[in-house]
């Protein structure tokens, strides 16, 4: 009934300055659905709403505010899926959010202040070096969870600074940040990837309350939009963490591979 209320909504209401028909709104819940499946396992579902959204004949900067509507609803989803399944290291989380939202406010800051035509090439330019450093990494064992409190003070901090270049990068665009956070997470922290993941939708979650805050009080943000792809990233996140879980981390990690390969066809190609 929910959803089929979204689509009355979407078929009769101006959304912001907006207007959405039936089709749109479908279209908008299936990209959701798959980016929030995409991003509770590995990352990069912004990939795929982000220009969606901007299809649909938004400004990029209005595009990139309304995705953050969706991105904070979804990472709350399947952050808590991930602990109700029994995953949940809340060390790293109680660590690593302040450095996050502290850069994410420098990045949000630079989002606004960019051009459209400037956030575009950004983005391209951003996604090379996030699939760089993805590309040619290659955790020793990231199957190993090593605990918190064995981790050495200055790998904690290495964490730290990290995560504060991190947060800028998702103030800023958030595409691709997931990539970034799992990469740290697993080399550095040492956590396994359903630790990695849990993490970080949870930082994701709290950064982008923030960022999602300022955005909209500049105006960049078409709540409308935002919501109706919250939906369907919501329902994904959650089908998403869950089958994680289910199927293990080799799962995980062809999951990972193919939307990184889907990335850097997305970015060469299109």
């Amino acid at each position: 009934m929910f959803i089929l209320s979204l689509f009355i909504i979407g078929y009769h209401v101006q959304l912001g300055v907006f207007h959405i028909n039936i089709n749109e709104v479908l279209l908008i819940l299936l990209t959701g659905l798959v980016a929030g499946f995409i991003n509770s396992i590995a990352g990069g579902g912004s990939v795929l709403t982000l220009p969606l959204l901007i299809f649909m004949g938004l400004p990029s900067g209005v595009a990139n505010g309304t995705n953050r509507v969706s991105i904070l609803f979804q990472a709350l989803g399947s952050a808590f899926n991930y602990h109700r399944l029994g995953v949940g290291e809340m060390a790293w989380v109680r660590l690593l959010f302040l450095p996050t939202i502290a850069g994410s406010l420098i990045g949000v800051q630079l989002a606004l202040i960019s051009g459209d035509l400037v956030f575009n090439r950004i983005l391209a330019l951003l996604m090379v070096v996030v699939l760089f450093l993805i590309v040619f990494s290659k955790p020793k064992d990231p199957d190993r969870m090593i605990p918190y409190q064995e981790i050495s003070r200055n790998r904690k901090l290495v964490c730290v600074f990290l995560f504060f270049l991190i947060g800028i990068y998702g103030g800023f665009i958030q595409a691709g940040a997931g990539f970034v956070m799992l990469l740290v997470l697993t080399r550095v922290a040492r956590v396994n990837l359903h630790q990695a993941n849990f993490i970080k939708l949870a930082i994701v979650a709290v950064y982008t309350v923030l960022a999602l805050a300022i955005f909209a009080q500049s105006g960049k943000v078409s709540w409308g939009i935002g919501s109706v792809l919250a939906v369907g990233m919501v329902v994904g996140g959650y089908l998403g963490s869950k089958t994680a879980v289910k199927r293990g981390p080799v799962f995980v990690k062809w999951v990972i591979a193919v939307a990184i390969i889907c990335f850097s066809v997305k970015l060469l190609l299109f």
